[in-house]
């Protein structure tokens, strides 16, 4: 906050969630918005979309930006792409029509709110823009509590003290990227890991349990495949062996040595022979850039053996010419 109050740009932004009543926006915007900055030096958004809109002169020249209703934000990647950007740029185009764009200086601040947990995608370990936080429902539509909470914010006496105090603290040492590891992040976290990188880690930390076999065909690795996004609940992308490797190959560079023709049954296959240092390499490499969850840690695996995904009553369709394992 003191950041904020000396025009220092924190280059991280606040995420509340919680049930409609909570008071997520007390603080922010009653208090701290109106009482502390000011109405010339912040402003409010109803959605995303306004907020990102090239043509919004409200967001330039601001300390402060506060958007609700984050669920508009859902799903919509290129939106996450120009908020990051915003949230850490120094610099803004400032673009009204008909007028040529010129750089202004952009020192803003951002909150958002939202009644849903699933809105903010926070990639991987390496995610250094987003606090979330869900608000506490003990008081959830207590007249009683937040009748006396705002007699408190609009006592000017109240709102003085505190920008003294903000003000009086010392934030020398202070790094805005060491960001708490609140439940809601981690969540967010486990949400936004790719699809791939789990199936990968599930299959890996089972050869490398020796709960299966390191070498596979294709088709086998498909039938896991197919056998994972079942179980566990996900959306089954790829149709076939061959697409799947395909991808498999091209997100995850180093199993490309594994991939091979391969004796099995006395039948030459296309597959794939997993050697220790890949397994050991390609697990440390997703477990420095994703959250995995319980199941998928090699500490805490559960033994997932050929026979539970054998017993599952799933129909190989093995493709003819590229899509086959056989040569």
């Amino acid at each position: 906050l003191k950041l904020i109050l000396i025009g220092k740009k924190p280059k991280t932004a606040f995420v509340f969630d919680s049930l409609d009543g909570a008071g997520k926006n007390c603080f922010f915007q009653d208090f701290f918005a109106y009482k502390i900055i000011g109405k010339k030096y912040y402003t409010y958004f109803r959605n995303l979309k306004d907020l990102t809109d090239k043509f919004s002169i409200l967001r330039c020249n601001k300390s402060l930006i506060i958007c609700d209703e984050l669920s508009t934000f859902a799903g919509d990647h290129k939106t996450m792409d120009v908020l990051k950007s915003m949230i850490t740029q120094e610099e803004t185009k400032l673009e009204k029509k008909g007028i040529d764009p010129y750089n202004i200086k952009d020192l803003s601040a951002f909150v958002f709110f939202s009644n849903h947990k699933d809105t903010i995608q926070v990639k991987g370990k390496g995610d250094r823009r987003y606090i979330l936080n869900e608000c506490s429902y003990k008081y959830c539509k207590n007249k009683e509590y937040f009748n006396a909470l705002f007699e408190q914010i609009e006592d000017e006496e109240c709102a003085c003290n505190f920008f003294h105090y903000i003000m009086n603290m010392d934030i020398t040492d202070f790094n805005t990227e060491n960001i708490p590891d609140t439940e809601d992040r981690k969540n967010a976290q486990l949400n936004s890991t790719p699809i791939l990188s789990k199936f990968i880690m599930m299959l890996f930390n089972n050869i490398k349990n020796q709960f299966i076999d390191s070498e596979m065909s294709s088709s086998e690795v498909y039938k896991y495949y197919k056998w994972f996004v079942k179980t566990f609940g996900d959306t089954q992308k790829y149709t076939s062996s061959a697409s799947l490797c395909k991808k498999l190959l091209s997100q995850f560079i180093k199993i490309k040595s594994c991939y091979k023709k391969l004796n099995i049954n006395g039948k030459q296959v296309r597959g794939f022979n997993f050697s220790k240092n890949v397994l050991n390499n390609v697990i440390d490499e997703q477990n420095k850039r994703f959250l995995f969850e319980d199941y998928i840690t090699n500490d805490k695996i559960k033994k997932y053996s050929n026979n539970d995904y054998n017993n599952c009553n799933f129909v190989d369709d093995l493709e003819d010419g590229i899509d086959s394992d056989s040569d």
